[in-house]
């Protein structure tokens, strides 16, 4: 049974994607490769990498909500009344 992948991409996006690594392979590598392969060599990386860039994206995003956080409490701090 196939794990369902972390991340998921629309098929609008996937199909631009899966042009680009065909593209990619024929100006960079001088290889021909049809919609099969190129979907297979984007499947592959969306479940080696996609865990991996998931939770970095968590990461950074809780960096992003922690500095909002703490400006939200200093510019709070500044409406204090002597």
């Amino acid at each position: 049974m196939d794990e369902k992948p972390i991340i998921s991409i629309s098929p609008e996006k996937k199909e631009l994607l899966i042009k680009e690594i065909i593209d990619y392979f024929a100006t960079e590598k001088d290889i021909e490769m049809g919609i099969i392969g190129a979907e297979e060599i984007f499947d592959f990386f969306v479940k080696a990498l996609g865990r991996e860039v998931y939770n970095q994206a968590i990461e950074d995003s809780q960096k992003v909500i922690r500095a909002g956080t703490e400006n939200i409490i200093v510019n709070v701090g500044t409406l204090t009344k002597l």
